[in-house]
């Protein structure tokens, strides 16, 4: 599976109106979180990580203020996700 605007909506269907009114956005977010994840350490979540990431991305800009946790703060739910999953992967690759 390749990441797509597509996909993105698919995994985080809150972000449908930011795709359908702000299609460039998106794929900009899309873009600068797949430069922040390695299809290497991530394997087969590769596609999810840059989801979670550009969702975190989404929320930290202008038009996502109320996806954020605290709207002072730096921390998304989709932060919260990356930084668990990212804390699991020694784990998983020890058992692949």
């Amino acid at each position: 599976m390749a990441v797509s605007s597509a996909g993105f909506v698919e995994v985080y269907p809150e972000f449908a109106q930011t795709l359908s009114t702000r299609p460039a956005y998106v794929a900009a977010r899309l873009t600068a979180a797949a430069q922040h994840v390695d299809a290497a350490v991530w394997g087969d979540q590769y596609d999810w990580a840059v989801y979670t990431k550009a969702a975190h991305m989404c929320a930290m800009g202008p038009y996502g203020e109320s996806a954020r946790l605290n709207k002072f703060s730096e921390k998304t739910t989709y932060s919260v996700l990356f930084d668990e999953e990212l804390s699991a992967l020694p784990v998983r690759m020890l058992i692949v």
